[in-house]
């Protein structure tokens, strides 16, 4: 074809162009929102899988390759394929504004964490990054992320963003830990009792969350029954319990078991500052612990922690009764 026909045919450079910006344009939102250019790569470059399409390709005569390149040159040089093109181009923006993502990263060098995010589970190897495709429709979306031994976590999903989220550091939030003495635990263990919490918090009435059957465990207030008691704040109040005098060995060996896993409370509180809670534990012969007793939980916002146990907050319950200590 002369540079005059060609002249004559302006859509075949429009046409051309415009293919090229729309497949950028296509493999760029899968680069940042998937983990799937490897493979179009592949489709693109007729490797791996797709390496028999490159092969019957191969078995093709020269005059077969001209004639399909003749023939699609062609196709460039019609308004019909302008028009195609422009369909594609508004189908595909108005698909990916349907979308957003999630970028999950983990610097770790051992842990592998399993996410629960909405009803799919992504597998997140130590030092690895993996994005998750959010169907958002033209509105923020927002998701519960769950990683086992971990607080829930809550985000939003915006269309044509991705979010990024480090595992496990953005997951970490204030909690409340509500840590009984041993002989509270005896006394749970030994006689039915009833724990409740009362929430006091500014403009709101109050609340209450309570546990008929306590059996002495640490409670959680914001996670689940999977989050792990903190390894230091266990092994110090081991070390404080085995200081003390007359102590039969059974009843340390009792206490510790239930120290050493804690349940929940209550998984969806999330501490604000000023919260003022107030615990009391009701004995079936009548006695009460911390009735009196009102503990203010502080939330710092501004201090930079880099661990779970940085984040509790623990009220101590006794006969006698101590003051909340931060950890």
């Amino acid at each position: 074809m002369t540079k005059q026909e060609l002249s004559k045919k302006p859509p075949w450079f429009l046409n051309f162009f415009g293919f090229i910006f729309w497949g950028v344009f296509c493999l760029t939102w899968f680069a940042h929102h998937t983990d799937w250019l490897p493979i179009i790569g592949n489709l693109l470059g007729m490797g791996g899988i797709f390496a028999w399409i490159g092969f019957l390709f191969g078995m093709i005569t020269d005059a077969r390759k001209k004639q399909l390149q003749e023939g699609l040159d062609d196709l460039l040089n019609g308004w019909s394929s302008f028009k195609v093109l422009v369909a594609l181009a508004l189908a595909t923006s108005l698909l990916a504004s349907f979308y957003g993502s999630i970028q999950f990263e983990s610097k770790e060098v051992a842990n592998t964490h399993y996410l629960e995010l909405a009803d799919e589970e992504v597998r997140l190897k130590a030092g690895e990054e993996v994005r998750a495709l959010v169907r958002t429709g033209w509105h923020t979306r927002a998701l519960s992320l769950k990683v086992p031994g971990l607080p829930k976590g809550s985000f939003r999903v915006k269309p044509f963003r991705r979010t990024e989220i480090k595992v496990p550091e953005d997951l970490y939030r204030p909690l409340v830990l509500i840590w009984p003495d041993h002989l509270t635990t005896q006394y749970a263990i030994n006689f039915k009792s009833k724990l409740e919490v009362i929430l006091e918090r500014e403009g709101q009435k109050s609340t209450v969350f309570q546990i008929d059957n306590y059996q002495g465990n640490p409670l959680w207030l914001g996670c689940g029954d999977d989050v792990p008691v903190p390894r230091d704040m266990l092994d110090l109040r081991k070390l404080k319990l085995s200081l003390k005098p007359n102590i039969q060995t059974a009843d340390m060996e009792n206490t510790l078991i239930r120290w050493s896993r804690a349940k929940s409370l209550v998984d969806d509180y999330r501490p604000q500052n000023n919260d003022r809670l107030k615990v009391v534990v009701h004995l079936n012969t009548g006695g009460t612990f911390n009735k009196d007793e009102v503990h203010v939980i502080r939330v710092d916002n501004q201090r930079e922690r880099t661990q779970l146990e940085e984040y509790v907050e623990v009220i101590e319950i006794s006969k006698k009764v101590q003051r909340v200590a931060p950890l």
